[in-house]
């Protein structure tokens, strides 16, 4: 995530898997801008916030890069609200009201 607020991912060398799928889909249906295209290691290491989506965590906030430490540290405001977002989805989804 940038200072902005956008959130950056890369469409390549990444695998396009279900999670990712639907985490981007939520983050837009809930106002969050998402850019997808080139994505330098530079960009990571300045980035405000920082995560990865995965099929048994589902939005995981990334602290640290190898000795680079991303933001304050933390999980930050956006990562947090994505994660909360996306168990309201989840929940959803298996209550059988999905959405579209």
């Amino acid at each position: 995530m940038d200072r902005t607020g956008k959130i950056h991912t890369t469409k390549a060398d990444v695998l396009s898997g279900i999670t990712r799928k639907h985490v981007i889909k939520v983050a837009r249906s809930n106002g969050l801008e998402v850019v997808e295209g080139a994505m330098p290691i530079t960009m990571l290491l300045e980035a405000d916030e920082c995560f990865i989506t995965s099929t048994t965590k589902g939005v995981l906030p990334v602290r640290k890069i190898s000795d680079y430490i991303i933001g304050q540290g933390v999980a930050g405001p956006i990562s947090q609200k994505l994660q909360a977002y996306y168990l309201d989805y989840c929940e959803q989804v298996t209550q059988g009201d999905r959405l579209n």
